[in-house]
Formats: C-alpha cells, sequence, structure tokens
C-alpha cells in the first residue's frame, strides 16, 4: 500500500506541467525550509553592533556606534542598510531582524529551488541540504548579514547560468558580487572564479569590453568605500584592524579553521528537533 501511494505521488507530480512542477516544488520546498528555520530562529550578541548602528541612524545620528564618534563598528554595511529601512517604520528591532531574515532566506530557497535547480526530483534534495547544515541553517537569522549574502550568491548563481551572452551577463554579474562586498567585504572571494571566468570566456576580443562592465558593475562598492573614506577616514571597518593584526601566527590560524570546520558538520534530524 505504500508503495502504491507513493507511485500515485510521483505520477501525481509527473501529470504536471514543467512549469506547474517547477512552481509546486518551489512553493514546497520553501515551505519545507521555514518550518526548520522558524524553529532555530535566534538572534546572536554580535548582531547587536549592527542595531545599534541601526537605531543610531533612524534617530538622525548616523551610521555609529557612539554617537559622537564616526568610527565603522560593523562591517555589514549592505544589511545595516536594509535593516535600517524596516526599521524606521517598525521601530522595534528583535522581530524586525527576525521577520527579515526570514523572509530574505525563503527568496533564497525559492530562487534556488525553482530558478537554478530545474529538475523537480532535485529540488527537495537542494533544499535538504541547506537544511542539515548547521552554518546555513543557524546563521540564516541570527541578526547577521549572512541570509542576505546567501540571496545575493543565488542570484549570482541564477545570472551566471543564464541562457544570455556571456557579454551581457559580465555586468551583472559584477553588480551583484559589488553588492556582496558591500554587505561583506570578504565574501567577494567567493564571486571572484566565476568572474574571472566570465571574463576569459568572452576572448580576446571581447574581454576588454568585459573588464570595462566588471569595473562598471562594481560602482556600488566603489560608492561605499568613498563614503567610508569621507565619513570615517578609513576604508575598512575597524573590526577588520582588530582581526587581522593579532599577532597569532599563520599556523594556528588555519589548524583553528578546521576545528572550526569539524565543529558545524551537520546534525542529525532529530538534533534539530
Amino acid at each position: 500500500m505504500g508503495n502504491i501511494g507513493l507511485k500515485s505521488g510521483f505520477g501525481v507530480i509527473q501529470s504536471l506541467s514543467r512549469k506547474s512542477r517547477s512552481y509546486y516544488l518551489g512553493v514546497l520546498s520553501a515551505g519545507v525550509f521555514l518550518i526548520f528555520l522558524v524553529r532555530t530562529a535566534w538572534l546572536c550578541d554580535d548582531a547587536y553592533i549592527s542595531f545599534r548602528t541601526v537605531d543610531n541612524l533612524v534617530s538622525g545620528y548616523g551610521l555609529t556606534w557612539n554617537v559622537a564618534e564616526r568610527v565603522q563598528s560593523f562591517s555589514n554595511p549592505l544589511w545595516v542598510l536594509l535593516l535600517s529601512v524596516i526599521y524606521f517604520f517598525t521601530l522595534e528591532i528583535y522581530f524586525t531582524s527576525l521577520a527579515l531574515s526570514i523572509a530574505v532566506s525563503l527568496a533564497c530557497i525559492y530562487i534556488l529551488s525553482q530558478k537554478i535547480v530545474r529538475n523537480w526530483s532535485l529540488a527537495l534534495p537542494a533544499v535538504g541540504l541547506p537544511v542539515f547544515s548547521n552554518a546555513f541553517l543557524d546563521y540564516s537569522t541570527s541578526g547577521l548579514e549572512n541570509a542576505l549574502g546567501h540571496l545575493l550568491i543565488v542570484i549570482f548563481c541564477l545570472i551566471y547560468l543564464s541562457k544570455e551572452k556571456i557579454s551581457h551577463r559580465v555586468f551583472w554579474m559584477s553588480f551583484v558580487a559589488a553588492l556582496g562586498a558591500v554587505n561583506r567585504m570578504d565574501s567577494i572571494l567567493l564571486y571572484l572564479p566565476c568572474l574571472i571566468l566570465a571574463v576569459a570566456w568572452n576572448g580576446s576580443s571581447g574581454r576588454l569590453n568585459a573588464v570595462r562592465s566588471v569595473l562598471l558593475g562594481f560602482i556600488p562598492f566603489y560608492a561605499w568605500e568613498l563614503f567610508a573614506l569621507l565619513y570615517y577616514g578609513f576604508p575598512f571597518p575597524n573590526t577588520a584592524y582588530a582581526k587581522l593584526f593579532t599577532g597569532i601566527g599563520q599556523r594556528k590560524l588555519i589548524e583553528q579553521g578546521f576545528y572550526y570546520l569539524a565543529d558545524t558538520r551537520g546534525p542529525t534530524l532529530l538534533r534539530r528537533w
């Protein structure tokens, strides 16, 4: 009976048109992810650095931690600006941050399952991987910029995998990468390999135009860096200067990175619940 029911379910799915399958599986995947996301939603203490800056900005004191000091204490400008827009209307940070993170994360999963993974049989596994990832699921809320970073990466991949000419894609790929860098500067390392390939695929005659498109697409990043230099006096957030010059050896940092990777292995379903 179980096998008959399973076969019937697959039969119903197969009978739907390709467009309908994509739509319903996109909704279903987002729904499955939402269940896990809501059950694990939280805010970390580090997020309140951004929250205080958001409150100061909306209160008219500028992008500051202390009202009288122009110091970029946060490392996620795009997330801070986006959260400030919503906070301007709600004037409540706890649920505002959680709701915004959940909405952005759902958009990410929906695009992944409906637009990128077009094979319906792979849609649920594609969503299952994030669900079973400690790092991805936990930091899809947390109050930090990760949810927005995930969405930007998915949009970048969508543009990269589209059927448009590569010369047309380079600008928009660069634009999204620039937004990713404004959201979290070190995330640019995730975009660079594909950008380099996109430029290389244009051939010798088109590479110059591709490079120009890349430079033009990074306007959002240039704009933020110019603002940071004029407003704070430094191009990078204060946290970068504090973390990069710790006096800890490179070998020790790499070793600690492997410990961190080992501690973020995916949990079992029972641990999630």
